[in-house]
């Protein structure tokens, strides 16, 4: 595969996915539904993040989780897989705090958490993305 000039400059830049596709005329699979996910733990965090298979999402985290009480609050069907990845990094690049579950706690995916009291901002990140 050869990559056109720019592309790995603009990734490290933090250049929306959508967008360098688009620049660069590179085809997205648009066929599958990806689902965008939020989950309580213990309702002091949320869990967020992105899956085709949210059944396995939720017995995956609460295997990973022990410690925590997991409930399933909202997930989004979103079209294009992309739009989940930008949804996901513009959650993380917000003002929003994220990675505040501990790693010892959270082994995987304790980067995709923000504290409960900001779910309300999440869901106005959330809104953007979500299809009419």
């Amino acid at each position: 595969l050869q990559l056109p000039r720019g592309f790995c400059n603009d990734i490290r830049r933090g250049k929306i996915w959508q967008d360098i596709y688009q620049q660069y005329d590179i085809p997205v699979k648009s066929n599958k539904a990806t689902i965008f996910y939020l989950i309580s733990l213990s309702d002091q965090y949320i869990k967020f993040g992105r899956t085709n298979n949210i059944e396995r999402r939720l017995i995956d985290t609460r295997h990973k989780s022990k410690n925590f009480n997991v409930k399933l609050l909202c997930t989004y069907n979103i079209k294009c897989p992309i739009k989940t990845i930008d949804l996901e990094k513009a959650i993380i690049s917000s003002d929003i705090k994220t990675s505040v579950v501990n790693r010892d706690l959270l082994p995987s995916g304790f980067s995709e958490t923000a504290y409960f009291s900001d779910l309300p901002n999440i869901l106005q990140i959330v809104e953007k993305y979500k299809p009419d």
